[in-house]
């Protein structure tokens, strides 16, 4: 016998103030029950997924030198002020410090495992067309997503910039394989370009 669907939510009563939820809490609550499209369960058992502080600072660690690595990325600038920039992380001559990239790192580990253990309402990303491609990564483990993390932020110091700012962490640890190829086309894009200039 068919098993029923479930009994809708019940109806939140208008505030007042004509709005649909009257405080945080109220829409945390509603992202919850209502559920968000492009959901999925959480993925089983995995054997990267951080089991401990240990495994957790050797993500932190593959992080942090991804970050730092100049020598992979694509959207390097022959400048002095770029290789300051990045190359002076480690010594501390960087208008970034260590401490800086490293809460970075572990905002990105903790959005990562969120991702993995609560699915994609953990991330606040509210745009139905990035929650369908965060939905296609869904089959990674939780060590392809820190590696693909990883090859994004070699690749694009840009992405590197915009991610210490704290924009688009969300999206880097939902779609970074996407956004590996998006550095690649721009790239390619503005080779092009340069040489019709």
């Amino acid at each position: 016998e068919p098993v029923p669907p479930p009994a809708p939510a019940p109806a939140r009563p208008p505030p007042k103030h004509g709005l649909r939820y009257r405080n945080l809490d109220e829409a945390m609550e509603a992202l919850d029950t209502d559920g968000i499209p492009h959901d999925y369960p959480v993925p089983p058992y995995d054997a990267t997924f951080p089991q401990n502080p240990t495994d957790r600072a050797a993500y932190i660690r593959r992080l942090f030198d991804a970050f730092v690595d100049i020598d992979s990325c694509i959207d390097r600038e022959d400048t002095d002020a770029f290789v300051t920039r990045w190359q002076g992380i480690p010594n501390n001559t960087s208008c970034y410090s260590r401490g800086d990239v490293e809460t970075c790192c572990h905002l990105l580990l903790e959005m990562a495992m969120d991702l993995h253990t609560k699915g994609p309402r953990s991330l606040n990303i509210f745009d139905t067309g990035k929650l369908e491609q965060v939905h296609k990564y869904h089959g990674f483990t939780f060590a392809q997503r820190i590696d693909s993390i990883c090859k994004l932020l070699r690749l694009s110091k840009v992405r590197c910039q915009l991610l210490l700012r704290f924009e688009g962490l969300e999206v880097a640890v939902g779609i970074p394989p996407l956004l590996v190829a998006q550095v690649r086309m721009n790239l390619k894009q503005n080779t092009k370009r340069r040489g019709a200039v």
